[in-house]
């Protein structure tokens, strides 16, 4: 028996409220967002007099569309189809499942773990294929883009693996400290049992 095998297996995981909160979320900012149109078009009043419409309401008519660009981004930070996800870590590796995605990486396969925010300040582990430096602002940068162009999926590259955590953090508990020191114990036990 290895000494990785002795390791126990750590789970977590999004609870389906916290699917439901992103959704909900984008439902509310959508409603303000109609109610607000009709608020400025007086019942729809507004627009049939818009040649007498002074200027200050051509000015604030644009940020109108602002709670539906909230509502857009607030339901793009689950993917689609996620009811709830799970993340475990354990002896033969890292799994990661969530809505459509499920990743497995065997820990032979990462040689560095980093700790990181992109984007939006959006929690995320980079499993780097080898033993990198730690992610400057440039790479964050990019990795930021990477998941919001992928609709906050996780990002895989020949040089790693991102997984976005943004669900399985807390306010009320170091969620993401403790995955990311679960990371570093099961990857150390597999280095001494080589």
């Amino acid at each position: 028996m290895n000494a990785s095998s002795s390791v126990p297996d750590n789970i977590f995981v999004v609870r389906t409220f916290d699917v439901a909160h992103y959704r909900i979320r984008a439902v509310l900012f959508a409603a303000a967002g109609f109610y607000l149109i009709w608020l400025i078009t007086a019942e729809g009043r507004l627009l049939l007099s818009l040649h007498k419409m002074p200027w200050s309401y051509l000015i604030t008519f644009p940020s109108v569309f602002f709670p539906f660009v909230l509502a857009w981004l607030s339901w793009r930070r689950v993917p689609w189809g996620s009811t709830g996800g799970q993340l475990r870590i354990g002896a033969d590796g890292v799994e990661f499942k969530r809505g459509p995605d499920h990743l497995h990486r065997d820990w032979a396969s990462i040689g560095a773990i980093h700790q990181m925010r992109v984007g939006n300040n959006i929690p995320a582990v980079w499993l780097a294929t080898n033993g990198d430096p730690v992610p400057d602002q440039t790479f964050k940068r990019e990795m930021g883009r990477a998941l919001a162009k992928g609709g906050f999926r996780p990002v895989v590259r020949p040089d790693g693996l991102l997984l976005p955590l943004d669900g399985f953090e807390s306010s009320f508990a170091p969620i993401l400290d403790n995955i990311t020191k679960a990371l570093h114990r099961c990857l150390e036990a597999h280095r001494t049992s080589q």
